[in-house]
């Protein structure tokens, strides 16, 4: 199994220095070839298009999801993968770190991984292509990581998953109950 993340030309014309395009997410399955390109829903930059759907791969070593770099900061996006009615064994993140060069975004982005990863209660593989590749398990802590400076490869098994956690199943209705239990225990406390 082979995954890439690429950039797709949708014109060869140059629009005001611009480049046009998708961030696009290519799967490479050992037995069916090349599956359908995911199309990234919430690119890095307004020369890259918005894609129009979610999609989860399934292949015989899994289901799981690729997200690019800036989908993996919009948690209830990802969420909604799990409400799909498919099965998501463990999810897969690409980043172009190099677009984060000098910065923090990097950091800010693997940050939002880990988050998710505890949220969704799957291993989450994270990839980069100036950074180091990490597997963080299903609590967001490093289970194997490539060390920074050093080319490598990682062979891990990543644990299978079922089920949704507790919190993909209530998304928001949870800050929302935990809003409004502050709001009545505020108001009980202002009324003696």
């Amino acid at each position: 199994m082979i995954v890439l993340g690429s950039l797709d030309r949708t014109n060869d014309k140059v629009i005001d220095t611009k480049w046009i395009g998708y961030d696009v997410s290519l799967v490479y399955d050992p037995v069916k070839g090349r599956l359908k390109p995911y199309r990234a829903v919430y690119p890095y930059s307004s020369n890259v298009l918005r894609g129009t759907e979610p999609m989860i791969f399934e292949t015989k070593f899994g289901n799981f999801p690729v997200l690019s770099c800036f989908e993996i900061a919009h948690h209830k996006f990802v969420n909604d993968y799990f409400h799909q009615g498919k099965q998501i064994d463990f999810v897969i993140a690409i980043a172009n770190n190099q677009v984060f060069q000098g910065t923090n975004g990097y950091y800010r982005l693997e940050s939002h991984a880990r988050r998710i990863a505890g949220e969704i209660n799957r291993y989450l593989l994270y990839v980069t292509n100036t950074g180091p590749t990490t597997i963080l398990n299903h609590q967001g802590q490093t289970a194997a990581r490539v060390p920074n400076d050093q080319q490598g490869y990682l062979l891990y098994d990543v644990e299978k998953k079922s089920g949704n956690s507790v919190y993909s199943q209530l998304q928001e209705i949870l800050p929302f109950l935990l809003t409004g239990g502050v709001f009545l225990y505020v108001f009980k406390k202002a009324k003696k």
